[in-house]
């Protein structure tokens, strides 16, 4: 059932039975953690067969795949999704940035998948593979704001954001919020601030 066509990622056959079984799966993981994403609980969300779930996605892995894919869209619009959703200059980015300390959504959704890698190891590649494909089209999106970083200035910033997102899910209060935001953007700053003058392969 692997090379079922219903359920490549690459390019998956888009009906309304899949966009509710995907829907479903990503509201699980967003509010109860990815322990909550059983076959049980998402066909009753769905509203949909047994069947239907593992006709489509045969495997939970291939299901926490296309979740996490969906999941992460909504952060990388803000880099070059339609007019209306991304954002056109270094501040915008900025601000849209750290307002995502509080969001428990996409924390939760990194966890679930890293989670999954370690009961999955065939997982491990296409994480790797995804973590890559964020980070050039960050970078891309980045240029086309007109800031070019280092290389290496933007894997810390991106990997500050990240573990800070971790720590503010975990603590998961007020003052743990407002000192994620300052640190996220403290570490923006110092990402703008290496751009300049910087050759993109420096550190």
């Amino acid at each position: 059932m692997d090379s079922d066509a219903h359920d490549s990622t690459d390019n998956p056959v888009v009906t309304p039975v899949r966009e509710r079984i995907l829907g479903a799966a990503l509201q699980l993981i967003q509010e109860q953690g990815v322990h909550a994403m059983t076959q049980a609980k998402v066909c009753d969300i769905a509203g949909v067969r047994h069947s239907h779930l593992t006709y489509y996605f045969p495997t939970r892995v291939k299901l926490l795949k296309e979740v996490v894919m969906r999941g992460t869209e909504a952060v990388l619009h803000l880099l070059d999704g339609p007019d209306h959703l991304r954002v056109n200059s270094a501040a915008q980015l900025r601000t849209a940035l750290s307002e995502l300390p509080g969001k428990r959504g996409l924390p939760r959704m990194m966890v679930a998948v890293y989670v999954a890698s370690d009961e999955e190891p065939s997982l491990k590649p296409w994480l790797d593979k995804f973590q890559m494909n964020g980070l050039l089209r960050f970078k891309k999106a980045l240029n086309g704001i007109g800031v070019n970083p280092p290389q290496r200035a933007l894997e810390m910033f991106l990997t500050c954001l990240v573990g800070t997102l971790h720590t503010d899910y975990a603590a998961g209060s007020e003052r743990s919020q407002k000192r994620s935001k300052a640190v996220i953007q403290y570490a923006f700053d110092q990402m703008l601030a290496s751009s300049k003058g910087a050759n993109s392969s420096d550190w």
